[in-house]
């Protein structure tokens, strides 16, 4: 249950969506929760050939085949919702959410598809682990 309370929060406050706790889950919350474990695998693994020059060359845990096939699935996923809040500019919401600050953004501090995509995805990691910093704590 707290994972799914994180999950809400970070979706409501990055991407403006809201998913009901007490419903079942819907496929685009059941693909983030897969994206964001599969993210915390892959950034929990020590990765051997990060440390030793004998195994630059190689992957032999597979962490970079992992990542390479999860940074496409990643990137269809934000820039999905990043389109949808495009077309829906100048709509009046209730709130402005994090894709609508960067959407804001013009000239010299405006940001590509791929930064916002790349900053958005920091995003919901960092939340989701200070979520579970704090319910660890608990």
């Amino acid at each position: 249950m707290l994972k799914r309370a994180s999950l809400h929060n970070v979706m409501w406050s990055v991407f403006g969506r809201k998913y009901e706790l007490s419903s079942e889950e819907t496929e685009e919350m059941k693909e983030l929760k897969s994206l964001v474990e599969q993210g915390y695998d892959l950034l929990g693994k020590l990765n051997w050939s990060d440390h030793l020059p004998l195994f630059a060359g190689w992957d032999p845990q597979g962490i970079r085949f992992r990542c390479s096939r999860l940074v496409p699935k990643v990137n269809r996923f934000v820039s999905n919702i990043i389109d949808e809040h495009r077309t829906t500019e100048g709509v009046i919401k209730p709130a402005a959410d994090f894709v609508d600050v960067l959407l804001s953004l013009e000239g010299s501090e405006s940001l590509s598809e791929r930064d916002m995509v790349a900053v958005l995805w920091v995003r919901i990691f960092s939340i989701n682990f200070i979520n579970f910093c704090v319910q660890c704590r608990n």
